[in-house]
């Protein structure tokens, strides 16, 4: 299992403000090619967020596909989304 922090701020131009940003997820390799992944995260907004899914390897540290989904604690249904993604971690024909 791997567990990833962190804590940071943005400024933003437009509105000449900084908002702080933090995170915390985990990855849990579940079997040989399955990767689980779950994420609470806030941008200085009124939610936090929370997102899970799972990766599966098509090739072995090389090609993943990826599926999240995402949610507000704060208005549940409201903000949802569903993501389906391929993940390159290294070419073929890269060293």
């Amino acid at each position: 299992m791997v567990i990833h922090t962190n804590l940071g701020v943005t400024h933003l131009t437009d509105e000449h403000t900084e908002k702080i940003n933090w995170g915390l997820s985990s990855e849990y390799n579940y079997n040989e090619r399955v990767d689980l992944i779950s994420e609470v995260f806030n941008q200085s907004s009124n939610s936090t967020y929370f997102q899970f899914g799972l990766r599966y390897w098509l090739i072995k540290n090389r090609a993943q596909i990826d599926t999240t989904y995402m949610n507000s604690f704060n208005h549940i249904g409201e903000d949802q989304s569903f993501s389906v993604g391929l993940r390159l971690l290294s070419l073929p024909f890269l060293p």
